[in-house]
């Protein structure tokens, strides 16, 4: 079953445009350009200047080797304790969301009480 979201158009077309440049954007692009000026930033005010002389791509090899791993864990540990509350709070913000989980509940119910009878 497909949702209509749009009135169709010109303007459902503009509009779907709209939100799929958004979250290309917001999701990787933006994520990639701020990911790699953080990489640059990192190499050229605080390891260049503190540790040892490294090339660009043997700061990326040793910088990847820490904090790929870092990140990976801290976003694991992240899920298992705290998307549930993020996900809770995104639940009870959305009214629709709401009365549709209603609607199963009660769904869930009467097929209790028929499987019952």
């Amino acid at each position: 079953m497909e949702v209509k979201y749009s009135s169709g158009g010109a303007i459902g077309w503009l509009q779907e445009r709209w939100f799929e440049f958004r979250q290309g954007h917001s999701t990787y692009l933006a994520f990639v350009l701020s990911f790699v000026n953080f990489v640059l930033i990192t190499y050229s005010l605080f390891l260049e200047k503190i540790f040892v002389e490294l090339t660009l791509l043997q700061f990326c090899f040793v910088f990847g080797a820490i904090y790929v791993p870092a990140s990976v864990i801290i976003g694991k540990v992240h899920i298992k304790k705290q998307a549930k509350y993020d996900t809770g709070m995104i639940f009870n913000q959305n009214p629709g969301l709401q009365a549709m989980m209603n609607e199963l509940i009660e769904i869930r119910k009467l097929l209790k009480e028929a499987k019952e009878k």
